[in-house]
């Protein structure tokens, strides 16, 4: 169910308007009716409705706002913050690179300016937004300057479902404890924001950041629960980097192999031999080996200090989790002008493989507050109100005030 508007309509997806077929009812589009269409009533109708806007977006994952007069990046920062209470997050804590804002915006970003993240050969990479960041959205919007000629859809995954097809005992385990997931060292972390190695070091302990010393040398340690509460429907999801920390199980190849019947009409052949021949598919990739080689030693050859979540998923349960992922998929063709607001609290995404260049912008909102140390619980419960500034926000203002 969804609540009902003034001045616009709301509605399911057409069949039409997916490239693949799904079961599920998400987003919810919420279109101009009429003549009312201008950036204006937008930014008014969304201010307005905040309240039943959040409430529609916790219940269906995402709302796609479709046929309203949005041309530019300025456009959708100025519709997205117009929801009561959405708070745009420019600086997170740790970014990896690529992740810059857009000239002529406070908060909207390049979804990467290093490397393509949709629209290529490449099926996989679903993730949680921000998994290796201690700041977390809860919400991550998307705006289409450009719609790729084929493809190049956001996939949608709802992770509470996914949470719920696991078998009991894997999801007992996940519940139990917190797991490692990144580690900075100080004078890194220092060098990067400008401060001393001292100063980065108390910041991480103020912020419950874990200090240890490994081979003689300072980190910052962070552990994260991987099952969140959602403060409105109270669901249990599974809010993590699936491809990353399910690599070595072959998660992105079973989901290539899950997906393979979605893609079997001629215009995908290269893709398909890609998903075959992974030396195809690195050659999609040698823009990030040049631009940015450090990619390749922190996701394959990075330092593990203790049990990763990814240690409890053997071979079955991978491919069991690789065929829920289509299962609990959703998406549509892109058109120029979407804005689309996805929960992260229950909601993984990723861009899917396409034919032409496509252009996205990102605005992640509303930073959630959450322990980072080895004894924290293994599910975290949200707080529907509390508002504060990004860890990166934070740090950053202690740093121009010295």
């Amino acid at each position: 169910m969804s609540h009902s508007y003034s001045g616009v309509t709301t509605r399911l997806l057409d069949r039409e308007e997916r490239l693949i077929p799904t079961e599920e009812r998400t987003p919810l589009v919420i279109e101009r009716r009429g003549s009312s269409a201008s950036l204006g009533f937008l930014r008014e109708f969304l201010s307005s409705n905040s309240s039943e806007i959040v409430m529609d977006i916790a219940t269906h994952g995402a709302v796609l706002l479709r046929g309203f007069d949005l041309r530019c990046p300025q456009d959708f920062e100025s519709a997205t913050l117009a929801i009561s209470n959405f708070q745009g997050i420019n600086e997170y804590l740790m970014s990896e690179p690529g992740r810059e804002l857009v000239p002529g915006t406070r908060f909207v970003l390049h979804t990467n300016n290093l490397y393509k993240t949709g629209g290529s050969l490449y099926l996989g990479g679903f993730h949680s937004e921000n998994y290796y960041s201690p700041d977390v959205p809860s919400y991550i919007a998307f705006f289409c300057e450009q719609a790729s000629r084929i493809g190049g859809e956001t996939g949608l995954v709802n992770t509470a479902k996914l949470f719920s097809d696991l078998p009991e005992a894997l999801k007992t385990e996940l519940k139990r404890r917190a797991y490692w997931v990144a580690a900075w060292p100080l004078a890194n972390m220092g060098s990067r924001y400008g401060v001393n190695a001292q100063q980065m070091e108390q910041f991480c302990s103020d912020s419950g950041l874990p200090i240890v010393t490994h081979h003689g040398e300072k980190y910052a340690s962070m552990y994260k629960p991987c099952v969140i509460e959602h403060p409105i429907t109270k669901e249990h999801a599974l809010v993590i980097n699936y491809s990353v920390e399910l690599m070595k199980h072959g998660l992105d190849r079973a989901i290539q192999r899950a997906f393979l019947p979605d893609y079997w009409s001629k215009e995908w052949l290269l893709h398909r031999l890609s998903w075959r021949v992974p030396l195809i598919g690195l050659l999609d990739k040698l823009d990030v080996l040049f631009r940015d080689p450090g990619t390749v030693w922190r996701f394959l050859f990075r330092k593990s200090f203790d049990a990763r979540v990814g240690e409890l998923f053997n071979k079955e349960a991978t491919g069991l989790l690789a065929t829920s992922i289509r299962n609990r998929y959703s998406s549509f063709k892109w058109r120029a002008g979407d804005l689309l607001i996805v929960d992260n609290l229950k909601m993984a995404h990723s861009g899917m493989p396409g034919l032409g260049a496509r252009t996205l912008r990102v605005l992640i909102c509303n930073p959630i507050r959450m322990r980072y140390d080895s004894k924290g619980p293994g599910v975290h419960v949200v707080s529907g109100d509390a508002h504060h500034h990004s860890l990166g926000a934070q740090l950053s203002l202690r740093c121009k005030i010295k």
